[in-house]
């Protein structure tokens, strides 16, 4: 009985009353669940361990026409005849005069019915006080409440406790009855449970050393009701959870709560039943005002509801008022009761002037045939979502509009413009979908401008992929005049033709031709949506191509992103996955993951999500483990791009790998399937299947246009496999055309890579040189794992070249081949211009051309000193490693980074130590 000391002291006061010979009467008030009849348990033990006789009954619902029945559960165990010792009250078998049962005359039990004073006096003990216990008085029937007022009326001169419970806020209450009753007793109202009642309650049945916070997350689930409570420990104990941390202890509904609420709201009469409706449909949308037109009452009937609604505990006594607890919305409507009343709470909101919003969300709750206003309503609540959160708004507005589109009266034309709304919704979330819509909506639309809003909505990451129809109708609307006076329209139009014709390498030449005009004035795109996404395309077209410098890429790049709002950079939507490409190429990667990172918890979801997460980690040198491919995913550049990098990196791609790109006419998916049996031929050493799958899927990929090395690095892999199986022509050759490449598209990453391959064909001074200028590129890379891999190779490489003219006709050292000097990379939203001084640096170093000396870029670590210090004696790599107690891998890296900053090539440019 945590919590009710105080209660229990005063009904402790009255049975020593009685004892003394002055009894009186209490009744025990409180809402559903409050533990009145708990209550009248300890007062029923405390009263049998003073020796006092207790009478008990209970009144129920069903049995309100059986007169007296109340009386009959109080007076029977008295009555001879039947009578047996199981049925007296406590205490009555011993304190019974002998003979007593016996001396009662013929129609006893009239007489008790009649009269309960005598009666009693006739039948309990002499001088032994008693107490009378009746739980559920509300529900009794009226002779038995005629009988306990006139028990009452005397109970006070005798030594007689009469203890009532009633259900505060019952209609059974309002009888006058109960009320005569009530006036002769003193109130004991039971409150809810203090926090630290509810503590002690908690500590019961989880321990004392539950976790912290776990007992203010049940009074918070329960607001001190003990019912509520005592159920929602047992479900959590069901569940096998002993802390509220592993439990939602918030969406508990256990079924014996649900029923209990349930019960009690069928007992409600239909004016507290009108305005419980209304406040659960209501919730957070009404007002008191609000509330009282929806239920139909009038003010003071209103109040009178709301107040019996309060007292029975299934209301909260606030503004506005709510309901006690979930479980009460859940069972205060039947399903066909909740649509009418959400029906009228609609209307009701509009007639008002709610916010369209508001008035939505009743709607959507509700399944009746929808009017010329709510079809208003909902598209105007649509288009609002999605203007306040253009991506988390998006399934919202969907919602909305799915409802038009089933329960309104809609034209053809009105129908197409819903479908090219929903479009717009979907194309965040479901590209797929949000296609199949806008195919849907452009027979239906009237005039080249509706249909170009509707190809307007149409996503960016799927124009693609689209039926044949939609691609149709976007060259058309690109080439309509009708679009030209709307310019945002005409540039979202021509994003998604440029993006249509990235399968094409004209279409990839003339995106790029347009790139170069934006380079030269890009502030009038970047300063609308509109202009942002064009960027966006044409950025992922110079990324496939290679067609425009990489410099230029990573600083338009970088601007953009510093411009887009955070909540444009969910990963599963085309921007991200576009920008990303684009900035892969450049060798660029980080900003974006950085953002990616701080706005998403660095964690990579599924399909287009993961590609994008794994791409930016190869792209700078982290260590990976790709996902096995879903075969009906739709296969996109950035797809193709993860695939080829991963085959040329070896990470292993798992999955078992299907025909079913191949089954494909597409060449994007031709490609991939080619690129994937390369890399599992390479796996399992099969060198020439793994070159020849490697080559088709080359020119696949040139026939696309998309050359650039630095996403599509795979003529490096085939240079290298085919000079394993002694072609060396055919290597040299491949070679050559991804330096070319990669000297065009200037990103570090590519060009060191690059020259790396090309150096791995090359022998003595022109390997070491190669070699050196790769080193020296790379220093401005993001690419950790290719620098690392060329410092390894000089490590391998010979220290001496014989230099012409030299005494003796022998080799002498080199002379130290200085890293050039890089500029720092541009800020964010620089120039273009500030990119291009590294990739003028790197060109000069591959061509041998002068070179400026460089000083080193920080200090060496202790760990990088220790390392440099052994190297200068002398010592290998693994005997650094047993030494320093290290792997031979972190002896690599720590060699690596001390030969980028003291810029050297090598262990061949320490002097001795």
């Amino acid at each position: 009985m945590h919590g009710r000391e105080r209660e229990l002291e005063r009904l402790g006061s009255l049975l020593a009353g009685a004892r003394d010979g002055l009894g009186g009467t209490a009744v025990v008030s409180g809402g559903i669940g409050s533990g009145r009849t708990t209550v009248l348990g300890a007062v029923a033990a405390r009263a049998g361990s003073t020796g006092m006789q207790v009478l008990r009954a209970c009144a129920a619902p069903a049995e309100r026409e059986f007169a007296r029945g109340v009386v009959h559960q109080l007076v029977d165990p008295l009555l001879p005849g039947d009578r047996v010792e199981d049925d007296l009250p406590v205490g009555v078998e011993d304190d019974l005069p002998v003979g007593a049962e016996d001396d009662l005359p013929v129609g006893a039990e009239d007489a008790a019915l009649a009269d309960p004073v005598g009666f009693l006096d006739r039948t309990t003990a002499p001088g032994s006080p008693l107490v009378v216990l009746v739980d559920d008085l509300q529900w009794a029937d009226d002779p038995s409440l005629d009988w306990l007022v006139e028990l009452a009326l005397s109970a006070h001169e005798r030594p007689v406790a009469l203890v009532c419970s009633v259900l505060a806020g019952d209609r059974g209450a309002d009888r006058r009855s109960v009320r005569r009753l009530l006036a002769t007793a003193r109130d004991v109202r039971l409150h809810p449970l203090s926090e630290r009642a509810t503590t002690a309650v908690v500590e019961e049945w989880i321990g004392a050393g539950s976790a912290p916070g776990t007992a203010g997350v049940f009074h918070a689930a329960s607001l001190g009701n003990p019912m509520v409570l005592t159920q929602l420990l047992s479900e959590a104990a069901a569940s096998g959870d002993d802390t509220a941390a592993r439990t939602p202890v918030g969406a508990l509904r256990p079924p014996a709560l649900l029923e209990r609420f349930a019960r009690a709201v069928r007992d409600l009469d239909d004016e507290a039943l009108r305005y419980l409706r209304s406040v659960v449909v209501l919730d957070h949308d009404g007002d008191t005002g609000t509330i009282r037109r929806l239920s139909g009452l009038d003010a003071a009937a209103a109040r009178t509801a709301r107040a019996r609604l309060v007292d029975a505990g299934l209301l909260l006594d606030r503004d506005p008022p709510g309901p006690s607890h979930p479980a009460v919305a859940d069972v205060a409507l039947g399903p066909t009761d909740r649509c009418t009343v959400h029906a009228e709470a609609a209307r009701l909101l509009h007639e008002i002037g709610r916010p369209p919003a508001e008035v939505a969300g009743h709607l959507l709750a509700c399944t009746t045939p929808l009017e010329r206003w709510a079809v208003h309503t909902l598209r105007t609540a649509a288009s609002l979502c999605l203007a306040e959160d253009p991506v988390g708004g998006g399934r919202t507005a969907a919602d909305h509009l799915r409802r038009v589109l089933l329960d309104g009266d809609l034209s053809p034309a009105e129908r197409g413009s819903v479908l090219a709304d929903l479009a717009a919704a979907e194309s965040g979330y479901a590209p797929t979908i949000a296609t199949r819509h806008v195919a849907q909506a452009l027979p239906l639309l009237d005039g080249p401008r509706a249909r170009a809003r509707a190809i307007a909505a149409l996503p960016v990451g799927a124009v693609v992929t689209a039926p044949a129809e939609v691609r149709d109708a976007v060259r058309q609307a690109d080439a309509d005049p009708a679009t030209a006076g709307d310019r945002p329209l005409a540039l979202r139009i021509r994003t998604r033709r440029h993006r249509l014709d990235e399968q094409t390498p004209e279409g990839l030449e003339a995106g790029c031709d347009r790139l170069q005009e934006v380079l030269a004035d890009p502030d009038a795109e970047l300063s609308t949506s509109a202009g942002q996404e064009l960027i966006t395309v044409l950025l992922h077209g110079a990324a496939l191509s290679g067609r425009v410098p990489a410099a230029s890429v990573a600083g338009l790049g970088a601007r953009l992103l510093r411009i887009v709002p955070a909540r444009e950079l969910d990963p599963t939507g085309a921007l991200p996955e576009l920008l990303g490409l684009a900035l892969v190429a450049a060798d660029r990667a980080g900003s974006l993951a950085h953002r990616l990172a701080v706005q998403q918890g660095a964690a990579a979801g599924a399909g287009r999500s993961a590609d994008l997460h794994a791409l930016l980690a190869l792209a700078r040198g982290r260590e990976v483990r790709l996902a096995p491919r879903d075969p009906d995913a739709p296969v996109t550049p950035l797809a193709v791009a993860l695939t080829a990098t991963a085959v040329v990196k070896e990470v292993r791609i798992r999955g078992t790998d299907t025909d079913t790109d191949l089954a494909r006419p597409r060449l994007p998916e031709r490609a991939m399937h080619r690129l994937r049996r390369s890399g599992a031929a390479s796996a399992a050493g099969d060198l020439p299947l793994a070159l020849e799958c490697l080559l088709d899927a080359g020119r696949h990929l040139d026939h696309l246009g998309w050359r650039n090395p630095a996403v599509f690095p795979w003529r490096g892999r085939a240079a290298l496999l085919a000079a394993r199986l002694g072609e060396v022509g055919t290597a040299r050759d491949l070679a050559e055309t991804e330096l070319s490449l990669a000297t065009s598209w200037g990103a570090p990453a590519a060009l060191g890579r690059a020259l790396r391959v090309r150096a791995e064909l090359a022998e003595g001074p022109e390997r070491l040189r190669l070699l050196r200028s790769a080193s020296a590129v790379l220093a401005d890379s993001e690419d950790g794992a290719e620098a690392d891999r060329v410092a390894v190779a000089l490590e391998h490489c010979p220290d001496t070249v014989p230099r012409p003219g030299a005494a003796g006709g022998g080799a002498v050292p080199p002379r130290p081949v200085p890293r050039p000097v890089l500029a720092p990379r541009p800020a964010a939203g620089a120039p273009a211009e500030s990119a291009e001084a590294p990739l003028g640096a790197a060109v000069a170093a591959h061509a041998g051309s002068s070179r400026s000396t460089g000083t080193g870029a920080g200090r060496l670590t202790a760990g990088e000193q220790e390392a440099v210090a052994l190297v200068r004696a002398g010592a290998s790599n693994q005997q650094i490693a047993q030494q320093l107690r290290v792997s031979r891998r972190a002896v690599e890296k720590r060699l690596t980074s001390a030969y980028r900053k003291l810029g050297i090539g090598g262990r061949g440019d320490l002097g001795p130590g």
